[in-house]
């Protein structure tokens, strides 16, 4: 057997101790405390100083460059980025079909502040009209995304409808929440026991937009209690019961959710689980001043 001499021992264990301090790197005591899934929180857009500048002359170059920051508590796949509203007489931006990302990854403990990238469009100027010595033109920046959140908390359930509380756990009826870090947000859930030969308990979702863009089709992937599948569907769609389109004038639906029980249990708590899927649009004004 090979013996280590004492002070090799020590080189040993000093260099144990600089990988796990290196591997370590980023994640801080409070990060370590700090729940990512709450709260609202999204996509942040910024533009990149001085491009596209205030301010350009006929026959010049110059470029749109954004900030994407994911500051959300999940990834966000599928993305795409276009600039709309500028008159083409004037301008020219390339690519005009705008630009796709792949993934940006949300915040946690080893990301804690999320993926950044920036994303450049080429712009040309041209001549502007005749009568005036300026043309201002307003633009907005767009961005297409997928992204989900996730929801979980413990309730308590009970099965008999004439024991309104017993020597387990008290229903609380309706629950509210400040959100999952998301803009996105299951902001209630009310549960109503209905009596029968089997009891059944629903669990109504009130999920809302509360982010600065809009939310379009949501899918439910999960809903669980305990281990148990909940049979689910949207009040507002009927044609896809697990799928909802919002509309920009409707940024909130409501989901239903439901599960039968042998009427002689007592009550219990359990988790109750809800995964949705979501696509988002986002969009920021800008302004740039074509001079002559």
């Amino acid at each position: 057997m090979k013996i280590i001499p004492k002070t090799g021992c020590i080189l040993v264990l000093l260099i144990v101790m600089l990988i796990f301090s290196g591997c370590k790197a980023g994640v801080t005591d409070s990060n370590l405390n700090y729940n990512f899934k709450q709260g609202v929180s999204e996509l942040n857009v910024n533009f990149y100083p001085n491009a596209p500048p205030k301010t350009v002359y006929p026959h010049s170059n110059f470029k749109f460059i954004f900030e994407l920051n994911n500051q959300a508590a999940y990834d966000i796949t599928e993305g795409a980025v276009k600039i709309t509203g500028v008159d083409q007489r004037f301008f020219s931006i390339e690519p005009k079909g705008g630009q796709s990302f792949e993934y940006l990854l949300g915040r946690s403990l080893t990301a804690p502040d999320g993926d950044k990238i920036f994303v450049e469009f080429q712009g040309t100027a041209y001549e502007p009209l005749e009568t005036s010595e300026e043309q201002g033109e307003r633009f907005s920046v767009v961005i297409l995304y997928k992204s989900n959140v996730e929801f979980t908390d413990t309730i308590c359930i009970n099965p008999n409808l004439y024991e309104v509380y017993d020597s387990g756990c008290k229903v609380e009826g309706i629950k509210t929440y400040s959100g999952q870090g998301a803009p996105l947000v299951i902001s209630q859930m009310e549960e109503v026991i209905s009596p029968g030969s089997n009891s059944e308990a629903e669990f109504r979702f009130l999920i809302k937009n509360r982010g600065q863009g809009e939310v379009g089709i949501v899918e439910v992937t999960k809903a669980k209690l305990g281990q148990e599948d909940l049979d689910c569907e949207f009040k507002q769609w009927k044609d896809v019961r697990k799928k909802i389109k919002f509309s920009a004038e409707e940024q909130e639906a409501i989901l239903v959710c439901k599960k039968q029980f042998l009427k002689d249990l007592s009550s219990y708590t359990t988790t109750l689980s809800l995964n949705l899927n979501y696509e988002y649009k986002l969009e920021k004004l800008g302004g740039i001043t074509l001079l002559r």
